[in-house]
């Protein structure tokens, strides 16, 4: 039987719930008081580790019985909403997750939508009126809850367009404003939230709403990758009956999955949504909560500040599961290495000739893929063979290893550990400066 916890967080491996179990930890003094949840057992062992003293509860939205078991003894849950892609099957599991909350008399649920329609019901984005439905449900679940309206993701920026390798064209039916924010701030407000007593801040059964502190058109976006890629991209303009034709032909000849001319014509409901107001609300919530002014999602996006990117790069020392770099491997990383670090969008020029594995956060890879034309990528977070199912239009290639570039050790020990059969030229880790004294089969690398 579980011990009751304070928290509970699911989608802890991935980006915003990753979030929001590192800023839970680092604010509540007794990590028993934290439980982490997932299907995986693999997950489990590496939250652990990277986690001590907290717990850990296997829930999966499909095993009601697993739903009750783990949520009982909850008092304060966060419901990240499923990755399911199928609009129907994803209602279901959120109905079982909300049944289950009922049933195990969770004290108040965090759920995570989104900030399409600022703080109204009538958005017609296709992605927001799966959130609706299940707003609806816990609305009348009888359950104490807050729906929180994450922000649009500043990262997700090239699916919004279908920006691909070697894009020179961009094809708009529309734009406007969004306020873009970043994803490691959305996590770290959503647990400052989970930190505070719903009622006290008026969102008890209520809507919080978090973005960026302004808006930007895709039009801004597009034209400020231009500039800091030195790769111009065109625009063209074209009406909202042309698009899904236009689209479909052109997934069709880049070989991209022959996507039928429906998927974008529901697609286009997002672009409709923002030229309509959607995404265009700004809300204090977020920096209230962060007690700092939210930073601007794209300048961060395209040159992260250096004293909140604190990185420090390193190589393999010649561990059991990595041999020493080759000289060429060490050259050519020097040479392109401090761009990673502070310029995740402008920085991979220097690869452009490249076969490479990338393994990134899902945060900053489409970015890196959008970049570089020749390059081949196997994408991995949470340890899965495949990045997720909303980024899946990006992943189109085999994996060629030539070089792996990590930007987290704490997220791949793992994997650095027991590479199993991967051999690659070249090892780059870009870590925090704290993450290396806990391994020692890693040391500093001075540019």
């Amino acid at each position: 039987m579980n011990s009751p916890v304070k928290y509970l967080v699911t989608g802890a491996s991935s980006g915003l719930g990753g979030s929001v179990l590192a800023t839970l930890y680092k604010n509540v003094p007794d990590p028993s008081q934290i439980a982490a949840a997932s299907s995986r057992l693999e997950t489990s062992q590496k939250l652990q580790q990277d986690y001590p003293g907290i717990q850990f509860r296997r829930l999966d939205y499909n095993d009601p019985k697993s739903l009750v078991e783990s949520l009982a003894g909850v008092e304060r849950f966060f419901f990240v909403s499923s990755p399911e892609v199928n609009t129907e099957k994803r209602n279901k599991q959120h109905e079982r997750v909300v049944k289950a909350s009922v049933e195990a008399k969770v004290g108040h649920v965090y759920y995570s939508s989104l900030a399409f329609g600022g703080y109204g019901y009538e958005s017609q984005a296709s992605v927001q009126k799966a959130h609706l439905v299940t707003e609806k449900l816990l609305a009348e679940s009888g359950l104490s809850y807050t729906s929180v309206r994450e922000g649009v993701y500043i990262d997700a920026f090239p699916v919004f367009v279908f920006w691909y390798p070697n894009t020179t064209t961009i094809y708009l039916s529309g734009d406007g404003p969004v306020a873009f924010a970043s994803r490691d701030e959305l996590g770290e407000a959503t647990a400052q939230l989970m930190l505070r007593d719903p009622e006290g801040l008026n969102l008890k059964n209520n809507i919080a709403l978090l973005t960026g502190p302004r808006t930007y058109k895709l039009t801004d976006v597009i034209n400020a990758v231009s500039e800091a890629t030195g790769r111009q991209l065109e625009i063209k303009c074209v009406s909202k009956d042309e698009f899904p034709r236009i689209m479909a032909l052109e997934d069709a000849r880049e070989g991209r999955g022959r996507k039928p001319e429906a998927f974008f014509r529901s697609w286009q409901s997002l672009v409709e949504s923002m030229e309509k107001g959607d995404t265009a609300t700004v809300d204090p919530l977020m920096g209230e909560l962060l007690g700092r002014q939210p930073r601007d999602a794209l300048k961060a996006q395209l040159n992260p500040p250096l004293s909140e990117y604190a990185l420090k790069s390193t190589l393999s020392t010649g561990s059991p599961w990595s041999p020493l770099p080759s000289k060429p491997a060490v050259e050519k990383v020097q040479g392109i290495l401090r761009l990673v670090i502070w310029n995740p969008v402008a920085s991979l020029k220097d690869l452009e000739e490249s076969k490479a594995i990338v393994i990134l956060d899902t945060t900053q890879w489409p970015f890196v893929k959008a970049i570089i034309n020749n390059a081949e990528f196997l994408v991995l977070e949470d340890r899965a063979p495949r990045p997720p199912e909303s980024l899946c239009p990006f992943f189109d290639a085999e994996p060629v290893a030539d070089i792996v570039i990590f930007t987290s050790i704490d997220k791949n020990i793992d994997f650095l550990q027991n590479p199993g059969d991967l051999t690659v030229e070249g090892l780059v880790v870009v870590s925090l400066g704290e993450e290396l004294a806990a391994y020692p089969t890693v040391a500093p690398f001075e540019m």
